[in-house]
């Protein structure tokens, strides 16, 4: 048995039934409403044994006898089910129709009854004589004066139309009527189409024409346009005369033509005129075009009818140009078109049009006979294409473009080359690259256009305002031999100082656009070089003023005045290098910083000359990791195609230059520097610089002093540095790096160049003897200092050894104490408690690397190396490379006095003579002496 829920279930879906009737009764009584009154046609019409059947007396007796709502519905049905009734009983039903409803009396029953008509007539399946009498019946029914149902009739007019039944004069009659009392556009293109379809030439076919061309004249309607074409089309071809109405029919051709609407229509129309009417025909268009006699002729009115005939000039010209009656129109006549084309104010689609006419003229000029050379030379081709608007969309400056570059490629003499310059440069705002980089090409290869003609100024400001952001290398090029061009005349100051303020200030600083560097910055440098020290001093302090504010284009700037130092080899260095100090001690970009520094760093001294040594990239600083910031100021800087250049081919300067200058910069970057980043990049070249420009300083230089003293105060107290250590930056990390810049400082104390070198000295060996985590490096440098500071090692030889004695469990001490006994600066009793000392250090059981290679980068010392240890088991290498700890590797620094000694990873640095004693020493060898 069912469930409890089941009951449930279903009672409640019974309960959403009767809920649902109930919301929906005003539907259902409709529904009820509509079936009783179909209760008297519902046997009209019905389906036996799958035949559509129409009773034929009830269906009389609804139409003669059914309300009002039987009769419209039995039409309706009888509409829609046309398609299931033989053709035979259609005409039966239509008969049945007209007989029993009176068919002129306007109304529902009237329109309803022309649908059923116009539903048989759409088969296309009677014969004529049916056809024939179903044209009757309509001509009889209809109002002619004013007839509702008028569209519907025409339609049945069109299909009746292919039986070959409607007769000529009925129609015309029909036209003259509805032209006269009908203004709905429908019924116009019907009639008109009609008319079209069965045109025959009679007397009444000129009186259609006319009234048509009137028709179509005023006419805003699209299709009543087209259906004219369409007539005029027929009227042509069965022989119609209209040269006494040519100029007005080219008015309507050209408007449609100009519509992109029944565009094969017009062209055939084209066509057939021109081939009738020739010459005629090509000067009624030219004169549609002028609007010449629109005051003598009836005629569309507005620019479409003048665009269209345009384009249909066009499309003459791309069809026929080599039509012997075109051309010799055109040999004859040409000058006729274009001050037809000048008569009309210039719309812009009117110009557009106008343009492209004159491109398809350019674009042929062998069947022009070489008459466009003619154009260029005559006032009224330049005024044709010149236009004055101000807004420009895209077809238009596609179509200017085309002409522009049309124009560029005729093979035009001097003379109209510059009317051609002077066209485009009228139209600038429009001009691609192409058409600029001619312009420019032209004044540069006619160089008094800048720099002599009448309005030369005003050119070389107009120049710049319009191309430079665009063409910036090329207008500075241009300028720049134009100075150059006044500078070899001694012009006046007053011409120099104008280039100087549009080519090296105007052209770069407060532009609102970033400029391309590596396109001009060499070209800048290349013309600033041209000008007095003066004027060449002025512009670099500027420069400098605004690289330091940040304005726009700072890398531009800086990479001129870089392209200056590393180029220049007379007395303006010293004014361009003072440029380069100045902006790196206090510029805030740190790419700029980075190119800077790196000039500053690369100074060096030479045969009695400065140089600029080659650019190089750092893969390290002082072997740690580089964060992303220095990465960021060193290896992303520009260094492609020619700037790079710059650095590979950097010039001697022999001028006196103030290098305590320099080092002044670098202390008091270093002193007052935030970023870790900026002072790895001061350091990395520091120690070499230095190590090349002993021969050139003072005694007691203050800056090298102060310079020395700061590094001096790293080591002492890295507290006091002023910028935030990274955190994978350690105390002993700074303190390394300190000491490797003082290496530099070597041949600077050797000489006596430098005050309190003890106090550094000392600074050096309280470090080694507090030092736990970095003690290795300070034990260096001590025993470096045994062969470059000897007078200075004397005086702290007492403190050094008690040191040594107070710890001698530490095997670090080892290396101080082979040098001190191989170079024998002890007395006996020290030297015999040196040797003990080394005894026991050896014999404990420390952990070393056998040393057996020797690599070294230079030939010379290879082989002095070779001579003095002479058959020893050690090999001695040119310029190989290692992997792991075994070997000791003596490079030269920048072919200098001074080499770099690695060994496991300690650097030290050590004057020429010293080398081969100090490598002896520090592996306790007998070599020989």
């Amino acid at each position: 048995m069912p469930c409890a829920s089941c009951y449930y279930l279903r009672n409640k879906r019974t309960l959403l039934s009767i809920i649902f009737v109930l919301n929906n009764i005003r539907s259902m009584i409709s529904l009820i409403d509509w079936i009783s009154g179909y209760s008297d046609v519902k046997d009209v019409v019905r389906i036996e044994s799958g035949v559509f059947v129409v009773d034929n007396d009830k269906l009389i007796a609804v139409l003669q006898k059914g309300s009002k709502t039987d009769i419209l519905n039995i039409l309706e049905i009888l509409g829609d089910e046309m398609i299931n009734i033989p053709m035979e009983k259609r005409i039966q039903i239509w008969g049945m129709i007209e007989s029993s409803l009176d068919l002129k009396r306007l109304g529902k029953f009237r329109s309803e009854s022309f649908k059923v008509l116009e539903k048989i007539l759409s088969f296309n399946e009677m014969s004529p004589d049916a056809a024939k009498n179903l044209y009757d019946d309509l001509k009889k029914n209809i109002h002619y004066e004013f007839d509702p149902d008028m569209k519907l009739i025409l339609i049945c007019l069109h299909q009746l139309a292919n039986y070959k039944v409607v007769e000529w004069e009925y129609l015309v009659d029909l036209f003259n009527v509805i032209d006269k009392n009908y203004k709905n556009d429908d019924i116009k293109v019907l009639i008109i189409s009609l008319v079209t379809q069965e045109m025959v030439k009679t007397s009444q076919l000129g009186n259609v024409f006319e009234k048509l061309i009137n028709l179509s004249i005023i006419s805003t309607d699209t299709l009543v346009l087209k259906s004219f074409i369409n007539f005029l089309e027929n009227y042509i071809a069965v022989g119609g005369e209209y040269i006494d109405k040519l100029y007005t029919l080219l008015t309507i051709v050209g408007c449609v033509y100009d519509l992109n609407e029944s565009i094969e229509e017009c062209e055939n129309i084209i066509g057939t005129m021109f081939q009738k009417y020739g010459t005629t025909f090509l000067i009624t268009l030219c004169d549609v075009i002028s609007c010449k006699y629109n005051e003598k002729y009836p005629h569309r009115k507005g620019n479409r009818c003048v665009i269209g005939s345009i384009r249909i000039l066009c499309y003459l010209l791309k069809l026929l140009g080599t039509n012997k009656v075109f051309t010799q129109f055109f040999d004859e006549y040409r000058y006729y078109i274009f001050e037809s084309l000048m008569e009309n104010d210039k719309s812009e689609m009117l110009f557009i049009e106008i343009v492209k006419f004159v491109n398809e003229v350019i674009e042929k000029p062998y069947c022009m006979n070489g008459y466009y050379e003619e154009f260029v030379e005559n006032d009224i081709f330049w005024d044709l294409i010149s236009y004055n608007g101000s807004e420009y969309d895209v077809s238009f400056q596609n179509v200017m473009q085309e002409l522009f570059n049309k124009l560029q490629n005729l093979n035009l003499n001097k003379y109209h080359v510059k009317r051609l310059v002077e066209y485009l440069d009228q139209n600038y705002e429009i001009l691609n690259t192409y058409n600029i980089e001619f312009v420019i090409k032209y004044y540069s290869s006619n160089l008094l256009c800048v720099c002599g003609a009448p309005r030369w100024k005003e050119k070389c400001d107009n120049v710049v305002e319009r191309y430079y952001s665009t063409c910036a290398d090329q207008i500075l090029e241009l300028l720049g031999n134009a100075m150059k061009y006044c500078l070899s005349l001694n012009l006046d100051d007053q011409t120099i100082n104008f280039y100087v303020d549009i080519l090296f200030y105007q052209c770069i600083i407060g532009l609102e656009f970033e400029l391309d560097a590596e396109l001009i910055f060499g070209k800048i440098a290349k013309f600033i070089k041209e000008l007095e020290k003066d004027k060449f001093e002025k512009i670099l302090d500027d420069y400098q003023k605004s690289i330091i504010n940040g304005d726009k284009n700072v890398i531009v700037m800086n990479q001129v005045i870089v392209q200056l130092v590393m180029t220049i080899g007379d007395d303006r260095f010293v004014i361009v290098m003072d440029n380069i100090m100045e902006i790196a001690s206090k510029v805030k970009s740190d790419e700029i910083f980075a190119i800077n520094l790196s000039i500053m760093g690369r100074i060096r001294f030479n045969r009695n000359q400065f140089q600029i040594k080659d650019w190089e990239l750092m893969s390290c600083v002082y072997g740690y990791k580089i964060e992303e910031q220095i990465n960021k100021m060193y290896f992303n800087m520009n260094l492609k195609g020619s700037f790079k250049m710059i650095f590979e081919k950097g010039a001697d300067f022999s001028v006196k230059f103030n290098i305590g200058k320099l080092f002044k910069v670098y202390s008091d970057v270093l002193n007052n520097e935030k970023s870790f980043e900026r002072y790895l990049l001061v350091t990395k070249d520091l120690r070499n610089q230095l190590l090349n420009l002993s021969g050139v300083l003072e005694k007691n230089n203050v800056e090298m002093n102060e310079l020395l003293n700061f590094f001096k105060t790293q080591i002492e107290d890295v507290c006091e540095i002023k910028f935030e250590k990274p955190s994978w930056i350690s105390n002993n990390v700074i303190k390394k790096i300190a000491l490797d810049v003082i290496y530099g400082f070597l041949p600077y104390m050797k000489n006596g160049l430098i005050e309190k070198v003890n106090d550094i000295f000392r600074t050096i060996v309280l470090e080694y003897h507090f030092s736990k985590d970095s003690k290795k490096e300070y034990v260096n440098f001590i025993c470096v200092c045994f062969y470059e500071l000897s007078e200075i090692i004397k005086k702290f030889m007492v403190p050094i050894l008690k040191m040594i004695f107070d710890d001698i469990n530490d095997v670090l001490n080892l290396p101080i104490l082979l040098h001190l006994k191989g170079l024998a600066y002890t007395d006996d009793d020290q030297n015999l408690k040196i040797g003990e000392l080394i005894k026991k250090l050896e014999d404990k059981q420390i952990v070393k690397v056998k040393i057996n290679t020797i690599v070294c980068d230079s030939k010379i010392m290879r082989d002095e190396i070779e001579k003095a240890f002479g058959e020893s088991h050690l090999q001695v290498m040119y310029s190989a490379t290692f992997q792991g700890c075994n070997f000791i590797s003596v490079k030269q620094i920048e072919k200098g006095d001074y080499w770099e000694i690695v060994k496991e990873g300690e650097i030290m640095v050590l004057s020429t003579p010293n080398v081969t004693r100090f490598i002896r020493n520090m592996l306790n060898l007998k070599v020989n002496d």
